[in-house]
């Protein structure tokens, strides 16, 4: 016997306690301990143990009541997880458990495991015979050829390839939400002041044109003779203007020359009063040249 063993029989012997009382220095737990005041640690555990039933296990307990056999219930042979004896606490899915109320967990699981593994065999002798049964039936003759079934089906729909008629075009804009990449929205007054559909039907159309302009410049000979004179314009330019005569959004974060000097009028109004919006010319370099030989001469 133990040394400790043999000093509580010791303390025992000496004090004599009641049945059931613990001596002082116990530190299990108690039940309603801290409930009651005014006794010593003895005599309080002797009547707090005293009080304690314990009530004999029925045969009413669903957990022990004796129900319908099992027999599609698999033994534990540590293979599957799908066992009787399922320990409460598993939180893996197990079919038809779901369904079950007022039960044990270790009754739901089995009866849920039972009729699970039952019907699958029903579910599997079925297919069986349903197999057995068409391979054993005489095969059906055609009513007709397969060349002339094609070609009936092709009066319906014609075999062949459709996916370059299902192909959009390039100018065709995305629906509004689309993620995907809208050339020149960003980047130019194209994606300004205007709805999704038409940012994303301008974008394509300058990046087409932008692309068969490239793509004429390759056929087109290069003269290093040019003779150009000040006043000409270039009205294929005037559509790139960025700063445009009808004045600049509110929303435009960009930077306007001269803008800081203006002060007492809306956004629109004072774009729209400045030399870099106003002005008449293809760019605002041809603007400024024009304006240098008016001072010149």
């Amino acid at each position: 016997m133990p040394a400790g063993m043999e000093g509580v029989d010791r303390r025992r012997r000496f004090l004599q306690p009641k049945e059931g009382t613990q001596l002082p220095g116990y530190t299990g737990y108690c039940p309603q301990y801290k409930f009651l005041i005014g006794l010593t640690y003895g005599n309080v555990s002797a009547k707090m143990l005293k009080g304690v039933k314990h009530n004999p296990l029925t045969t009413s307990d669903p957990g022990q009541a004796a129900g319908p056999r099992l027999a599609h219930l698999p033994r534990f042979d540590g293979t599957r997880r799908l066992t009787e004896g399922m320990v409460p606490g598993y939180t893996g899915y197990i079919p038809r458990k779901r369904y079950k109320d007022a039960g044990t967990y270790g009754r739901d699981s089995a009866l849920s495991i039972n009729e699970f593994f039952g019907d699958t065999k029903d579910a599997v002798r079925a297919d069986r015979a349903l197999r057995a049964t068409v391979a054993q039936a005489p095969r059906m003759t055609p009513t007709a050829s397969q060349e002339e079934t094609l070609q009936k089906m092709d009066c319906f729909m014609p075999r062949k390839v459709t996916l370059l008629e299902d192909k959009r075009s390039f100018l065709e804009p995305p629906m509004p939400g689309w993620t995907g990449y809208v050339p020149r929205k960003k980047i130019t007054e194209v994606g300004l002041g205007r709805r999704y559909a038409v940012v994303a039907k301008n974008g394509f159309c300058e990046q087409k044109d932008h692309m068969d302009r490239h793509s004429s410049l390759r056929d087109t000979p290069v003269t290093l003779e040019r003779n150009e004179s000040p006043e000409e314009e270039d009205t294929g330019l005037l559509d790139r203007r960025l700063y445009r005569p009808e004045g600049m959004v509110p929303k435009y974060t960009g930077y306007i020359p001269q803008r800081r000097y203006e002060f007492g009028n809306t956004y629109g109004a004072t774009s729209r009063s400045l030399p870099v919006c106003y002005h008449d010319k293809p760019t605002f370099g041809s603007y400024i040249r024009s304006q240098a030989l008016q001072v010149s001469t």
